[in-house]
């Protein structure tokens, strides 16, 4: 073979090892890749898994807890200690409310999961007499909660009457049949029943609103007050008919209406529409309105007219 031949001999053999190991390291490199994402696909799997893993450890413990704390499975026994724990509990010293009346209703069936109790509490105190209530209620270490609870001043006194409404639940499996659970919650574990005394009674919330003495003039006009920023939307009673009560802070008075009636803040008339849970729905000047308890009238917002929601029905 001659020189000539061999080095061409030698280029094409060393083209075909290249191009050889090209391939191989391609092969190997796809391979790794290949690796590496299921790798990161088999780890996210595993944080799922743990991330499920940590909610049913979360969600057994709590199962845990609502047994110790449910009411006893015998029904009959359930109803009548828990009303005598609320007996007890109004007429707790600090408690005590006046002409107190508590009572139960038929327990109901949810789908087999729990049975869940109604109580009803009546009678009347003070806001301080109120708070403590409160505090020894969730302090008990009982399934139970206040579903809705009605409070009105007693005009003339600091009195307040009061309509509580409690749900309590029974669960098929907790570990008791005839007795309440004992301890307490550790709901309230962080503030003493002073905490709240100071941070509620000391408000005085149903106190009459008393207008700042005025001030002396100086030569400069004073700015015109709009007195819809004093009207506040303080609460709401059901007796058969919803009331809305709205203060008018400016006039240190209480209007207690009903849907359908009117009303005037300075200037602007209103026309209760409807009374919600938590709002009441109103117009003025052709607008309707909403306002959430606690607010102004001026912080009403404007809701879709009657008009337009049926025109947009009709496109």
């Amino acid at each position: 073979m001659q020189p000539r031949e061999k080095l061409l001999a030698g280029i094409i053999v060393a083209l075909f090892t290249l191009g050889g190991g090209y391939w191989v390291a391609s092969g190997v490199y796809t391979h790794f890749a290949d690796l590496k994402l299921r790798r990161d696909q088999l780890t996210g799997e595993l944080q799922q898994i743990d991330l499920q893993l940590q909610r049913g450890l979360r969600l057994a413990e709590k199962q845990r807890q609502w047994r110790q704390q449910s009411l006893p499975t015998d029904l009959t026994r359930a109803s009548s200690h828990y009303l005598y724990w609320l007996l007890e509990l109004t007429s707790r010293p600090g408690v005590e409310f006046n002409d107190t009346n508590v009572s139960s209703s038929r327990s109901t069936s949810r789908l087999g999961i729990y049975r869940k109790l109604p109580f009803t509490i009546r009678g009347e105190g003070d806001l301080r007499q109120l708070t403590n209530f409160l505090y020894h209620f969730y302090e008990g270490n009982h399934l139970h909660k206040i579903a809705r609870m009605t409070v009105k001043p007693l005009q003339g006194t600091d009195k307040l009457d009061l309509t509580i409404t409690i749900e309590a639940l029974s669960l098929p499996d907790a570990d008791r049949t005839n007795q309440l659970a004992e301890g307490n919650s550790g709901r309230l574990a962080d503030r003493t029943l002073d905490d709240y005394t100071e941070t509620i009674v000391e408000r005085d919330l149903f106190a009459r609103y008393r207008p700042e003495p005025p001030r002396a003039r100086d030569q400069r006009p004073d700015p015109e007050v709009d007195p819809t920023r004093f009207a506040f939307v303080s609460g709401w009673i059901d007796d058969g008919a919803p009331q809305v009560w709205i203060n008018l802070r400016t006039e240190g008075k209480v209007l207690k209406l009903g849907e359908g009636e009117d009303f005037r803040v300075g200037q602007q008339r209103y026309k209760i529409l409807r009374i919600r849970s938590r709002s009441v729905e109103l117009e003025s000047d052709g607008r309707r309105i909403s306002v959430a308890f606690g607010h102004n009238l001026q912080e009403a917002v404007d809701l879709p007219s009657a008009t337009a929601s049926i025109e947009g029905s009709r496109q």
